[in-house]
């Protein structure tokens, strides 16, 4: 084979593999100061609620409400504040005991400008958590 053959053969394979791979995701963002909000009702009496507040700068979590009635009866009731979002378009929060043990875990991230999706743990709160997936 000649060098101008094994140089097209080459690029041939690369840019076969350069299609074949999939492009990097996009990270989406939250619109502006906006609220995200969403129901669940589970039937194993799981009721929550959620609301998501983004600040005006987009690059934090102005307020986060989780309210839930647990199945034994119980409320548990979150709200923190200025929860900054990251590189990777999300975020996360964790409480725990001075034992280590979770007391609630909230994360998500933005599936476009319009809806929000993640999960709460509830350890303390049986059944234990719920997905949700808020929208504007």
């Amino acid at each position: 084979m000649t060098t101008t053959r094994r140089l097209s053969v080459l690029l041939l394979v690369a840019l076969g593999l350069a299609l074949a791979l999939p492009a990097p995701v996009q990270a989406s963002y939250p619109s502006p100061d906006t609220t995200y909000r969403d129901q669940v009702v589970r039937g194993d009496g799981l009721e929550a609620r959620i609301r998501i507040v983004v600040a005006e700068d987009k690059k934090s979590v102005a307020k986060l409400w989780v309210k839930a009635s647990c199945a034994d009866g119980s409320t548990l009731k979150i709200v923190r504040r200025n929860l900054p979002i990251h590189r990777t378009g999300g975020f996360s929060v964790e409480k725990l005991t001075k034992r280590g043990r979770t007391i609630y875990s909230v994360s998500g991230a933005w599936e476009s400008k319009d809806v929000a999706f993640g999960e709460v743990d509830l350890p303390r709160c049986p059944p234990g958590g719920f997905a949700y997936l808020a929208e504007r």
